[in-house]
């Protein structure tokens, strides 16, 4: 069983720096780990510190497959 399915963890949990495991997998262009998040109902409208939403990355990662589902939330 994954972490993701375990019932018990906060996908949307924030770390000591106000980001989210979306937006940090994002921000290290871990696409993998974007679309299982985002699968799982990862927060795709949470902003980081310096204002960044998981829609900013997807286009600065060259991810604009991505783009119409983010837009669609």
């Amino acid at each position: 069983m994954s972490i993701l399915h375990d019932g018990k963890t906060d996908i949307n949990e924030l770390d000591l720096f106000g980001e989210t495991a979306l937006l940090k997998a994002a921000r290290q262009s871990r696409r993998e780990v974007v679309d299982a998040l985002i699968r799982h109902r990862a927060n795709v409208g949470h902003r980081c510190a310096d204002g960044n939403t998981i829609l900013v990355w997807a286009v600065r990662n060259g991810w604009l497959d991505l783009l119409p589902l983010l837009l669609s939330y």
